[in-house]
Formats: structure tokens, sequence, C-alpha cells
């Protein structure tokens, strides 16, 4: 995979990863300490919320690593398809439909939470689905940019635009 600069990719991924957290933490009005063990509640559940520090280190650790994975797959897709990266906008809204979609429904029900992710309302749900879309647009927008310049071609007004 010689068409991407893959440092520049993974620190994009954990900037992301972090700036996630923050946005949580702001949409929701709890700690970072605390949105990091929401995050650990995927591996130990409910526990998770008495386990301290640990599930909170377990959470921040967790959260950049899932960006970062989340990136390397837009990645290689964008490798199979790169005209992913010369509409990151368009394909970075639609990737993160993707992400929520598989957050909510696989991964979350997968893991030790063990059920869809809840909406409580229409404007948690709009909420839920500004923040991932601009995730996917934020990892795209990082993939073209850590891909090299002739995988990606030029950003210009026209790779903002939609068909």
């Amino acid at each position: 995979m010689s068409g991407y600069n893959w440092p520049r990719l993974m620190l994009g991924g954990a900037i992301i990863g972090l700036l996630d957290l923050c946005a949580a933490s702001l949409s929701s009005g709890r700690s970072l300490y605390v949105i990091c063990q929401s995050v650990a509640s995927g591996w130990y559940g409910k526990a998770s919320y008495d386990l301290g520090d640990k599930s909170a280190a377990v959470g921040l650790m967790s959260q950049v690593l899932m960006a970062c994975l989340i990136t390397a797959i837009f990645a290689v897709f964008a490798r199979l398809r790169p005209e992913l990266l010369r509409r990151p906008l368009v394909s970075g809204i639609a990737y993160g439909l993707i992400i929520l979609i598989v957050m909510a429904f696989v991964v979350l029900p997968l893991s030790a939470v063990g059920q869809p992710m809840q909406f409580k309302s229409a404007a948690r749900f709009t909420l839920h689905l500004l923040t991932m879309v601009a995730f996917g647009v934020a990892v795209a927008f990082v993939a073209h940019w850590a891909a090299r310049p002739a995988m990606r071609g030029p950003l210009t007004g026209e790779a903002l635009l939609i068909d």
C-alpha cells in the first residue's frame, strides 16, 4: 500500500478520534473521563463506570485505535476506488452514514453493551447523525491529505461539489 503516507494517515485518525471524544463531551455535558469510560463499556459493560482510571484509559485507547482503524479502512477502499479521494466531501458524508449504521447496529450489539444504539429522541438521533457525518468527512479529508499526489489528484472546488 505505497499509495499513502501511513504515519500521516494514522496521525490524522488519532486526531479525529480525540476530537470525536471532545465532541461527545461537549454535546452530552459529560466529562472526557466519563466519555472514555462510556467507550470502555464496550469491553466491560456497565461495570466500566466502577473501574475508574483503568476503564477511562482503556476507553481512550480504544477510541483512538478505532478511529485509526476506521481511517485505514477508508484508505483501503479509496485505494481500490480512487474517486473516493477526489470527492472527499461526498465520500465522507456517505462513509459517515456507513459508520453510524455499523456502530449502531453491529458493533454495539456485539460488544459488552449488547444492544443497538438507543436514540431517545429525534434531536439525539440528529446529533449522532451529524457527528458521524462530520467524522466521515474528516476521515475522507485525512485520507486525501495522506495519499500520495499521483493517487489523490488535486483538491479543487469541484472536489467538494455533489454532481
